[in-house]
């Protein structure tokens, strides 16, 4: 649990994705399908998180362990409407992840789960003098979600739960200030913490032995961050005023609401299909990060109320085929939907669609142990950009020429 922890709270930062800023992947066997079936499979402790329902389904105490490399390719490539000036940005990053889930029976029909893991959060970190330093030079957006839960078995095709989401939420961006002709660019770093509560339910159907229906609601998250901003290098008169006026700034951020539907089923010994339809609240999200906005009269750290955000869909398809006693192949494609438009997106949250595509194996090392590979690459679309903020920030015009995440699943469950 330490080490998950460490882990987490140290490493986890995910470059910025596409449908929002939501993370489906945990590095379990769901890396391998797209995410497909994650509310209804109910095979691995891994449901506490995904839909506290199908927590019912186990009949022994299990724990999952799961690691997670994420290795993204982030290059923006800016337009002729760039009025800075710069190399070509490169927020790539190498970033661990990972995941605790364990379920305990309590007599016969309830169950008891608790889940550690992150499903929300961004991340990128270009070079200190790209073209559009002026508005981010580091973004990092980190979520840690601790969610107890319980589940209750109704009868023999229906089960329903509910969880208490805990969540830790860290936040930091820094960006370049422009000193004009004086000595070289200044920093400006913002960093801020929050805690928040939410939660969770979902029900679970099993209309026949093998075919399982999962519909689970996760509760939007109330964040607010506060810190006052530290400046280094502001030379300038400009600069020299901001700093010295600057205090605490707030920023509110609500992490969305969702629903998503899942269905699971055994078509034969060997074969299983399943699939998902789900949707996210982001209209209500109202973060695009923290800026500097000049005009004649000087410049203000501002910082957006209503990031004009779309809520977001999501699909997936995937499959699980046994070709041996103790192996099975997955494979999955997913589409998310982008949750906003050309005309509101930041270099910041270079949000866009996102298509993923999937492979992994499972292998049943005994009846007791099973462990897991998977693979999921993202493809997270151009996402343009055109910002302007005055002249100190200047215009930044262009979009990604690279935008992709590759995530690698490592998973481990144990059934006492």
């Amino acid at each position: 649990m330490l080490l998950v922890v460490a882990v987490l709270v140290q490493g986890m930062a995910p470059a910025a994705w596409a449908g929002g800023l939501w993370m489906y992947e945990r590095g379990t066997p769901e890396v391998g399908t797209a995410n497909a079936g994650v509310a209804a499979r109910a095979q691995d402790a891994s449901i506490a998180a995904s839909n506290p329902a199908g927590m019912a389904v186990l009949e022994t105490a299990e724990i999952m362990g799961t690691i997670q490399p994420v290795i993204t390719d982030l290059k923006f490539q800016p337009g002729a409407g760039t009025t800075t000036t710069g190399p070509d940005g490169d927020g790539g990053v190498v970033l661990p992840a990972g995941g605790l889930f364990y379920v305990q029976p309590l007599g016969k029909d309830w169950r008891f789960g608790l889940s550690l893991e992150t499903y929300m959060g961004l991340g990128a970190k270009y070079e200190d003098d790209w073209v559009g330093r002026y508005y981010v030079q580091e973004s990092a957006l980190i979520t840690l979600d601790l969610m107890p839960s319980l589940s209750y078995r109704v009868n023999d095709w229906l089960s329903i739960g509910a969880g208490l989401m805990l969540q830790y939420a860290y936040l930091k961006n820094t960006l370049a200030l422009n000193n004009t002709v004086f000595s070289g660019d200044g920093q400006m770093e913002y960093k801020g913490d929050s805690f928040g509560v939410g939660g969770g339910a979902g029900i679970l159907v099993e209309p026949r032995k093998g075919t399982r229906l999962g519909l689970t609601y996760m509760s939007p998250v109330q964040q607010e961050f506060k810190d006052t901003p530290e400046f280094s290098n502001a030379v300038s008169p400009v600069n020299r005023t901001l700093a010295a006026g600057t205090g605490e700034v707030k920023l509110k951020m609500t992490v969305p609401q969702a629903v998503m539907f899942s269905v699971y089923s055994e078509l034969s010994e060997n074969w299983a299909l399943m699939g998902n339809l789900g949707w996210q609240n982001w209209t209500k999200f109202g973060y695009t990060g923290i800026g500097i906005t000049s005009d004649a009269t000087g410049a203000t750290v501002t910082t957006t109320a209503n990031s004009e955000f779309d809520d977001t869909f999501h699909v997936a398809v995937g499959a699980h085929y046994r070709f041996h006693p103790k192996w099975r192949a997955t494979a999955g494609f997913a589409y998310d939907s982008s949750p906003v438009g050309d005309g509101n997106r930041t270099v910041s949250l270079p949000l866009d669609r996102a298509f993923r595509y999937s492979a992994g194996l499972i292998y049943d090392v005994t009846q007791r142990i099973t462990m897991g590979l998977a693979y999921t690459f993202i493809d997270a679309g151009s996402a343009s950009a055109n910002q302007t903020r005055g002249p100190l920030s200047g215009t930044i015009q262009g979009d990604y020429s690279s935008n992709y995440i590759h995530v690698i699943g490592l998973s481990a469950a144990m059934r006492f």
